[in-house]
């Protein structure tokens, strides 16, 4: 954030916007992907939002995917404002949205642990060891290990920006010739902007599979061009990332 005259106190929303218009213009293709991403998730929505359901195994699948289109939205708004590490904190959730969608498909029977009050809804850790049995039934050891250990490498990541961690600390604190500033503040960063891009697709594609899913099961179209977006966002996280190097912040 640019330094206010002397005596005069930052207007945060003018930062906000200059923020916003630094990414919509030097990041146009990571802030573009992103919300485009969004939209198509929100038109594969739409039919659903009408559908009459018959009980609540419905209403919790698509509360699921719900409940993370609105988080990767406000996260995007968060990162585009540039509050880095508050986006980073938001997108630990839809992981976690994903892996309870998997979770309840796989065990039909767990599902009044997710709604009933008198029950206790699994921590993810759990979840993610029931998956591991079911898809080593379907898929087999090696298999199994390889989709779970991602997903658990995945959540780690976050979770350095959801805890107390050097991560989250780093992205206050700016090397600034012979000192360390304060990001007190939006302060632009393209190489941060792109970071929380890269794991805002990687949630927004794990979530198609989900609606792609959901919508087969209650009867409508596959979602559209799910295979195109999919491609889409894998072509845009090659280009970031060079070839070896860990999904860590700048």
């Amino acid at each position: 954030m640019s330094e206010p005259p002397a005596g005069s106190q930052p207007d945060l929303r003018v930062a906000e916007a200059e923020s916003i218009r630094f990414h919509e213009t030097a990041v146009a293709d990571a802030a573009t992907i992103w919300r485009d991403g969004l939209n198509a998730l929100l038109r594969g929505l739409d039919v659903l939002i009408s559908h009459v359901t018959v009980g609540k195994d419905e209403d919790l699948l698509m509360a699921f995917i719900v409940h993370a289109w609105n988080t990767l939205y406000r996260a995007h708004e968060e990162a585009l404002r540039g509050y880095y590490s508050q986006a980073l904190n938001l997108l630990r959730m839809p992981v976690e949205d994903f892996v309870a969608y998997w979770y309840v498909r796989s065990y039909p029977d767990k599902r009044p642990l997710f709604y009933r009050r008198s029950k206790h809804t699994p921590r993810v850790r759990a979840m993610l060891g029931g998956l591991r049995a079911k898809f080593r039934e379907q898929m087999g050891e090696e298999e199994a290990e390889k989709q779970v250990e991602f997903v658990e490498q995945w959540i780690n990541e976050l979770a350095q920006f959801s805890h107390i961690d050097r991560a989250g600390v780093w992205l206050v604190l700016t090397p600034v010739e012979n000192r360390l500033d304060y990001r007190l503040g939006p302060i632009p960063d393209a190489d941060l902007f792109r970071f929380c891009t890269a794991h805002a697709l990687r949630s927004i594609g794990a979530h198609m599979e989900a609606l792609d899913n959901l919508r087969r099961l209650l009867g409508y179209e596959p979602l559209e061009d799910f295979a195109e977006w999919a491609d889409r966002i894998e072509q845009w996280q090659r280009a970031q990332k060079p070839a070896g190097r860990d999904a860590s912040p700048p």
